[in-house]
């Protein structure tokens, strides 16, 4: 993700990445909760373990909208 640093004021919540806590960068969302995330960042995790890194919901790569 981006640096929260290199933007004027505050950043909104909502466009922060949970896995990395950078401003996101090429953002995709989770389909039923709704979370997003870096898509590098939740790409890597759902090799790991596939569920939303929020709230455990289960999600593989193919249900992740842009």
């Amino acid at each position: 993700g981006f640096d929260v640093n290199r933007f004027e004021g505050e950043v909104d919540e909502e466009l922060i990445c949970t896995i990395c806590s950078c401003v996101l960068e090429d953002p995709l969302q989770a389909p039923q909760c709704e979370h997003a995330f870096c898509s590098a960042c939740i790409n890597e995790w759902l090799t790991r373990q596939p569920t939303c890194p929020v709230d455990r919901a289960a999600i593989s790569p193919t249900d992740l909208k842009v």
